[in-house]
């Protein structure tokens, strides 16, 4: 089982080391066709930020990122369940991966938790318990299902898929007021340039996470 482990991270770091090829503009052409090579329903762009984010992730960071997919992927044959039957597109089932980095580097300042990173007035009003003694947010059944709710809940106020991933991320609110601050040009990367986002990272590192695990999960595969 271990040589099989050591396996899979040769073929992963391989697969890493092949993402960076001859450069093209503001991204590499390995990178570009890779990222347009997923079976995605949306568009993923590929530009100096995303690139920047994925070499962060993949090789200055790679310990960790092996780290995050071990415990993400045995979780998400259910997340993608739970999407997909509510209605929403796959891609969402990658958010925990992003949302964990999310609150990492704020180290609770948002007063989140669980794989969801589910804020505390969120996770109450969906009727999740949280008190001194349980905190029903590191609970994956439930707090899927309250993270589902609240995605569906975002989406019948804006059906753009990046807006919601926006508005997850740093609150319905904060995306109002950034929509306010571009003139309403919601383009993804003029929001994160231009709009204040308190956690604007949420865009790259969605695009780098989602990248870097399907890298894996190809390596797995074969």
């Amino acid at each position: 089982m271990l040589q099989r482990q050591h396996y899979f991270c040769f073929i992963f770091c391989v697969l890493l080391a092949f993402s960076y090829g001859q450069e093209n503009g503001n991204c590499t052409d390995n990178l570009t066709n890779r990222l347009n090579s997923l079976q995605t329903s949306i568009p993923l762009s590929c530009n100096d930020i995303v690139e920047n984010y994925i070499q962060k992730i993949a090789k200055e960071n790679k310990k960790e990122t092996q780290k995050v997919l071990e415990d993400f992927l045995p979780h998400k044959p259910f997340f993608k369940e739970a999407v997909l039957k509510a209605g929403l597109p796959q891609e969402f089932c990658y958010l925990p991966l992003m949302l964990q980095k999310i609150q990492q580097e704020n180290k609770g300042a948002f007063y989140t938790a669980g794989v969801w990173n589910l804020p505390l007035l969120i996770a109450v009003k969906y009727g999740l318990t949280v008190n001194d003694k349980i905190d029903e947010r590191h609970d994956i059944k439930k707090s899927t299902t309250v993270a589902i709710s609240y995605l569906l809940d975002i989406q019948k106020k804006d059906k753009n898929f990046w807006n919601i991933v926006i508005a997850y991320s740093n609150s319905l609110s904060a995306l109002e007021a950034t929509k306010i601050r571009t003139n309403n040009n919601d383009s993804i990367w003029n929001l994160y340039e231009n709009g204040h986002l308190p956690n604007k990272n949420c865009i790259p590192y969605f695009i780098a996470y989602l990248y870097v695990a399907n890298l894996r999960i190809r390596a797995v595969e074969g």
